[in-house]
């Protein structure tokens, strides 16, 4: 039961397939346990920035990686901002980490 609390659903237009909605709240869990992370706030502030200035296309590098739990949430929140061109790479010497980082992003 705490993963159904962890992910809950937001209410969304009738007519959204389902990959869409649970992507998006999937996401927002991510953003919090990104928002955790010392980094997060220099982060957003730069996608903020850049948004802010015009800028319709980013790229997101995030060395040692690990997982994605910083790299995955900026990329999500980069296309909450309304970036239409993003490309995100993580870079890591843990192959599991890459692999559970693909995982979580579908790839």
């Amino acid at each position: 039961m705490d993963l159904a609390y962890a992910y809950a659903v937001p209410p969304v237009r009738s007519g959204t397939p389902l990959s869409a909605i649970i992507r998006h709240a999937l996401c927002g869990a991510a953003e919090a346990v990104a928002a955790r992370d010392l980094r997060w706030p220099a982060v957003l502030a730069q996608l903020q920035m850049l948004r802010a200035a015009g800028r319709r296309s980013v790229r997101i590098v995030d060395a040692a990686c690990g997982d994605g739990a910083l790299l995955l949430p900026a990329l999500g929140r980069a296309r909450a901002l309304g970036f239409v061109a993003i490309e995100a790479r993580g870079v890591d010497g843990d192959a599991a980490a890459l692999a559970r980082a693909r995982r979580a992003a579908g790839q």
